[in-house]
């Protein structure tokens, strides 16, 4: 090749030369010389080119058709694969796989450049049968078989990976640096990475021995939770193997370094926790760290008020415990400045014990809101007397004045009625009038600054003494579910800061209660309470399954009363989920139940089928009422 290229080059440069002066001096023009020249160096150029590449190539392409599959048969010995893969596939079912090993192509050859498959997985699943003799295949490979070292430093660090894996304490740490010991210091074979690995595993047990050594442990704790923390950024920013392979740990003795931080400091002096937890009751304005979340309701309410051209009612509906009458409680601090909310408590025998006082009661909680707020310009406070005669037209006479007022300070007033199902069993018991309820519907037709708002476990259509759907007309429904993942840690963590999670133990809370605002309080409550006995401030695994067999019986309250607020089919279907026979009710015959049980929120739909939403209550279930048969499946 080279000599027909040099050839061609110069024989063409040769002849274009000499062809152009030529013609050029007979032409006897310049301009045909210089025309003639390099017509004659091109052509003779293309020439040599064309004549000496054809030649050249020819040549090499048959020595290349000669050599390299010759070379690459002998050099890579893709031959012993089929050998190999039959060993292998010996060596997982056999008695003595050590033997089988020693007949593949790996002890045959030293020199196989072509990467042996499984040979990593082979050489851990040996040290797994018998770890002496799988270390030194290991080490034989890593040592005598140049071109399987990678394969051979692989399977070292994933068996090195597992022994680290199972230290048991920060204490254990000391002993970390040992076990990369296997590892040589100078091989270009390594994994990337390794040794910086190495470097910073040396550094974390040195650490470790000063907990030994050391008077102030707790600063040592402190640093070791440093070096681990610039350990586990610096896997994250490593390549695989030895990223993967590390990250994990370096976030496993973190953990083991806060375990060991709570338990020194608990040794020191133990302080209780203050358990704050807020169980069953409300929560006030007052206790807002203890509220969280809900900001998508509280939007929703202000533009259903300021952006709609006839002022909607609103049905604020949610299951006994979700959060209610907290919201309704808190709105003064989350709704804008442009409303006036006004609470009441239909649970207070007070607003349905007759006419007159339903009257009074109301006029008189929409004036104390008024005057704590300094607005009461112009408005009188409500007599009872007043209101003994003729209730409604006092009513009305003292709205007309709040309206006026609403008006002059540019505020919407805004009526919430919570548990508004208990007015239902007032007009039952005949203590108060349907007129109550026409009242309702007057303010919501024709109040013009005034909103009303009722709350409740119960949609209009599940009420049957009263047709609310009639008084609370064009009632629009805010629904309030179970609290975000990312609050109901807040609602954890927060307002605790003392309470230590340890690994899983946060996440099981939110899994077991599926972050119902309730159950989260009284599970994190009964825990606070139990570690406060036990004197430590870091709750486990262990201490959360003692947490919860206590809310089991501390919450059968809030569990009994979902229970019976449901049909006999419900509670069948239930039952059947909580056991795992779901299958079982997948009928006909409970279809309507299981679609309600959908809407109560009490079932959801998980890949094709269905669930109990809470594990909690599922687990309540079992405990409380299985003792029932359960459906038998359709034929």
């Amino acid at each position: 090749l080279v000599f027909g290229l040099v050839g061609g080059l110069v024989g063409g440069l040769v002849f274009g030369l000499v062809g152009g002066l030529v013609f050029g001096l007979v032409g006897g023009l310049v301009v045909r010389l210089v025309v003639r020249l390099v017509v004659g160096l091109g052509g003779g150029l293309v020439y040599g080119l064309v004549v000496g590449l054809d030649k050249g190539l020819s040549e090499a392409m048959q020595f290349a058709l000669a050599y390299v599959p010759l070379f690459l048969l002998t050099f890579f010995r893709p031959f012993y694969l089929p050998l190999h893969l039959w060993q292998h596939w010996r060596s997982e079912n056999a008695t003595n796989p050590f033997l089988a090993f020693r007949y593949s192509p790996v002890y045959w050859d030293e020199v196989i450049a072509t990467p042996l498959p499984h040979l990593k997985d082979w050489l851990v699943n040996l040290v797994k049968r018998d770890r002496e003799q799988g270390m030194k295949e290991i080490l034989f490979v890593a040592e005598k078989r140049p071109f399987q070292r990678t394969a051979a430093f692989k399977a070292l660090l994933a068996v090195t990976e597992q022994d680290l894996q199972q230290l048991p304490d920060v204490s254990a740490l000391a002993s970390a640096s040992k076990l990369l010991n296997n590892f040589p210091t100078d091989s270009k074979d390594l994994p990337k990475g390794l040794e910086d690995a190495r470097r910073r595993v040396n550094t974390i047990s040195e650490l470790s021995q000063g907990l030994l050594s050391r008077a102030n442990k707790l600063d040592v704790l402190k640093e070791l939770r440093s070096e681990l923390e610039s350990f586990r950024t610096a896997m994250a920013l490593t390549a695989a193997p030895v990223g993967t392979a590390f990250q994990p740990l370096a976030l496993k003795w973190l953990g083991f370094v806060k375990i060991a931080e709570g338990e020194f400091r608990q040794r020191l002096t133990f302080t209780p926790i203050p358990n704050n937890f807020i169980v069953g009751n409300p929560v006030q304005t007052r206790d807002e760290e203890f509220f969280k979340g809900r900001r998508d309701i509280v939007i929703a309410i202000e533009n259903n008020i300021l952006n709609a051209r006839q002022r909607p009612t609103l049905l604020l509906y949610g299951r006994r415990r979700t959060g209610k009458s907290s919201t309704l409680l808190n709105l003064p601090r989350l709704l804008s400045g442009k409303f006036v909310p006004v609470f009441i408590d239909c649970q207070d025998a007070k607003y349905w014990s007759s006419d007159e006082e339903f009257c009074y009661h109301v006029a008189t909680a929409i004036f104390n809101v008024l005057r704590q707020r300094d607005l009461l310009d112009g408005v009188r406070q409500p007599r009872l007397e007043a209101f003994e005669k003729y209730a409604f037209t006092r009513l009305d006479e003292f709205l007309n004045d709040v309206e006026t007022l609403s008006r002059n300070i540019n505020k919407q007033i805004l009526l919430t009625f919570d548990e508004y199902e208990r007015l239902e069993v007032g007009v039952s018991k005949l203590k108060i009038s349907e007129a109550v309820l026409n009242q309702l519907r007057t303010i919501i037709q024709h109040r013009e600054r005034i909103v009303v708002l009722v709350s409740g476990s119960h949609r209009f259509e599940e009420l049957k003494a009263v047709n609310w759907s009639d008084y609370l007309i064009n009632a629009k429904t805010l629904e309030l579910s179970y609290l975000a993942q990312a609050d109901a840690k807040e609602l954890l963590t927060e307002p605790v800061p003392n309470l230590q999670y340890g690994e899983g133990v946060l996440e099981k809370i939110i899994a077991l209660t599926h972050c119902q605002p309730f159950l989260l309080q009284a599970v994190a409550s009964d825990l606070v309470n139990y570690l406060n006995a036990q004197k430590r401030q870091h709750a486990t695994m262990d201490d959360l399954a003692v947490a919860v067999e206590k809310v089991l019986v501390t919450a059968d309250g809030y569990f009994y009363n979902t229970w019976s607020d449901c049909s006999e089919d419900e509670q069948t279907v239930m039952r059947a989920f909580a056991t795992g026979k779901g299958n079982s009710v997948l009928t006909a015959e409970y279809q309507a139940a299981i679609q309600s049980l959908q809407r109560k929120e009490i079932l959801e739909q998980e890949n094709g089928g269905y669930r109990l939403a809470v594990e909690l209550f599922g687990r309540w279930i079992i405990k409380n009422q299985v003792a029932a048969p359960l459906p038998k499946p359709q034929p």
